[in-house]
């Protein structure tokens, strides 16, 4: 879909207005406010998710005085598609989808098993270390402006299967959910990645299929849950801001911005806690007694995932600096 449709499906249908013929900035609905195309995934506002987005959007325009104003033309759900590729000026939702455009976004995104980051250090790499200086170099040669929205990780800690899990060999021609570089660790234990972005994840559990978690599909049975999975340390949400949208917009809007970020961030951390409480009781699981990944699987998945990182790290020269600077921050953690 190009921005024209983008525009006449949703602000322009809603409020009867022209149809819109201009380039990638659009004029403003109302003389003197900027009027934004924002792009997020289709969730209920009682979904962490959706809580987050809508705290974003209206922080945002609350610190600019509604000088500047995100619309919602039509929900999606590769976000981060969408701003790459023009269609709207700012999205929200998780990283992993840019490492189909570079694998080093994994970094930001969360890397899997024992090569991530815990969730207060990850933060501290990208806010308080070099991590959003190569972020933003990373993301303006594919011509967007990242900005960090918080780490899931309450949302990543588990893994779902339809089937007890015994073994690594358990996973030979399952599917299992993935996004991101976890898809190439599932693949290594031979498994099958798939991605089911717009399911919820409880259904999609009880129904056999995929979920969020990563999940394992299988019988008919209840499901369970094993402690620990492929992204322990869970995955980072992001701001993405279209290259020409973010140059055209004032340094104290850009401000607005990075603080809109940060208190969707929070909001999202204390929903997203309470959320998993409410999903652990509707699978009817208990966490506290969920078995843990076996040793087997973790040791292959874990020599997997540096196996994946290293080539990651040759790829190119920023790869190698985005990967000294990880690397560094990691060194810091263990010491």
């Amino acid at each position: 879909m190009n921005r024209r449709d983008f525009l006449n499906r949703g602000i322009c249908s809603a409020l009867a207005l022209p149809v819109v013929t201009t380039a990638f900035a659009s004029p403003a609905i109302i003389p003197g406010r900027k009027d934004l195309i924002f792009s997020a995934p289709a969730r209920p506002q009682h979904d962490a998710f959706g809580r987050m987005e809508y705290v974003f959007r209206h922080t945002y325009e609350k610190l600019t005085n509604a000088h500047t104003q995100l619309h919602i033309a039509e929900p999606m759900a590769d976000t981060y598609t969408d701003v790459v590729d023009g269609c709207c000026d700012v999205a929200i939702g998780f990283m992993h989808a840019a490492v189909t455009q570079h694998p080093a976004f994994g970094y930001f995104a969360g890397l899997p098993c024992s090569m991530g980051l815990p969730s207060a250090r990850q933060t501290a790499w990208i806010n308080s270390g070099d991590g959003q200086e190569i972020w933003d170099q990373l993301g303006f040669e594919l011509g967007i402006k990242p900005l960090f929205a918080g780490n899931v990780a309450t949302h990543a800690v588990a893994l779902h299967s339809r089937r007890m899990i015994c073994g690594a060999t358990h996973f030979q021609n399952m599917r299992v959910q993935a996004n991101g570089l976890v898809r190439d660790v599932v693949a290594g234990l031979g498994a099958t990645p798939v991605i089911n972005e717009t399911e919820d994840e409880i259904d999609a559990v009880q129904s056999g299929t995929s979920a969020s978690r990563p999940a394992v599909d299988g019988g008919k049975s209840q499901a369970h849950v094993i402690s620990g999975g492929f992204l322990p340390h869970g995955s980072t949400l992001a701001v993405s801001v279209h290259r020409k949208t973010w140059d055209r917009l004032s340094r104290f809007e850009q401000q607005a911005m990075h603080m809109a970020a940060r208190v969707a961030a929070a909001s999202f951390t204390n929903f997203a806690n309470s959320k998993d409480r409410a999903v652990v009781t509707a699978l009817g699981v208990r966490t506290p007694s969920a078995p843990k990944m076996p040793l087997d699987v973790m040791v292959a998945a874990n020599r997997i995932a540096e196996a994946v990182v290293a080539d990651i790290a040759s790829t190119d020269q920023i790869s190698a600096r985005i990967n000294s600077s990880y690397l560094a921050a990691r060194s810091r953690q263990q010491i």
